[in-house]
């Protein structure tokens, strides 16, 4: 595996260079999961924020913000509540102004992870009306648990 990540970050940073916004946008999203747990350090953060450009760089908003809002769960697996909810917060800006429905209900579940009090309970709320409004109440019945 440690071949493997070197050899997606050093094509990602060629990519970067080369403005290859394409193919470095599937790099940097498609390791997230492998990464933000990893040894690495900062490298999952840099090569989502290199991500993020490329999307940006593409006027491919959905790209960005899904880009933004692993940040922020990088963020919250290296236990950064702060941080992780200033992306997530950003994420949602995001996806509200795409009206992308399915991306503010995730979103408004992570904030939920990471807020309290009258905030938690009105992230919670949202992301339960928004998986019943596109007809997936099961996920809305999960909200609860999945936010705790």
């Amino acid at each position: 595996l440690d071949t493997e990540w070197r050899n997606a970050l050093e094509a990602a940073e060629i990519a970067s260079q080369t403005n290859d916004w394409g193919s470095l946008k599937p790099l940097s999203g498609g390791l997230r999961d492998f990464l933000y747990l990893s040894i690495y350090g900062a490298e999952p953060t840099r090569l989502q924020t290199l991500g993020r450009t490329s999307a940006r760089s593409a006027g491919d908003v959905l790209g960005e913000a899904n880009c933004i809002q692993s940040l922020g769960d990088i963020a919250l697996a290296r236990s950064d509540h702060d941080a992780a909810r200033y992306h997530y917060v950003k994420a949602l800006i995001l996806y509200g102004r795409m009206r992308n429905m399915t991306g503010a209900a995730s979103t408004n579940e992570r904030l939920a992870a990471v807020t309290n009090g009258v905030d938690r309970a009105t992230h919670i709320t949202a992301a339960k009306r928004i998986w019943t409004e596109i007809g997936l109440p099961d996920r809305a019945a999960r909200v609860d648990r999945v936010s705790k």
